[in-house]
């Protein structure tokens, strides 16, 4: 098998386990404001593929912008998380790995430690995994960032309908 193929067959099998999943959004119940965090656009492969960070950020946030949900320098303990990863396969080909998650610090009693400890709960996660042409990838990546803005927004918008009716 030529290292092309393999190259293909790895990316294809890493597309099929990354298939966008979620975790309940129950914990998105009552959030009203969030801080982002955003990592991986610094990288050569991100830059040479066109992925600028504050257009790709712009299109994540503005589905919950518009739906109300304000994004804030410090929040009350809620953040959002963006990593991205990408890699340039060949001269023409970029692959980009998005995960988008929604995380919540926590207290928690450490028994081994016998003291209290800060971490952070996870409340939702979606990940997407892109493959296409270097030429289009900044404007495909940039769709699915605003897609995946969109997803939170669906279920950051349930979970609140959902609180009101009990």
């Amino acid at each position: 098998m030529s290292r092309s193929r393999l190259c293909r067959l790895v990316f294809g099998v890493f597309a099929l386990l990354a298939a966008p999943c979620a975790v309940s959004a129950e914990g998105l119940q009552g959030i009203q404001t969030f801080q982002l965090f955003a990592t991986g656009f610094e990288k050569q492969a991100s830059q040479a593929c066109g992925l600028q960070a504050d257009e790709m950020k712009a299109a994540f946030l503005a589905p919950l912008e518009a739906a109300g949900v304000e994004m804030a320098v410090s929040s009350e303990g809620y953040w959002v998380a963006l990593q991205v990863t990408t890699a340039l396969r060949q001269p023409a080909t970029c692959a980009t790995f998005i995960d988008a998650s929604v995380l919540q610090t926590t207290q928690y009693y450490d028994k081994s430690a016998d003291k209290e400890r800060q971490g952070k709960v996870l409340l939702w996660t979606h990940g997407e995994l892109v493959l296409s042409d270097r030429g289009e990838h900044s404007a495909v990546v940039h769709d699915v960032f605003r897609d995946l803005g969109h997803d939170l927004t669906t279920a950051w918008r349930a979970t609140s309908e959902a609180g009101e009716t009990n």
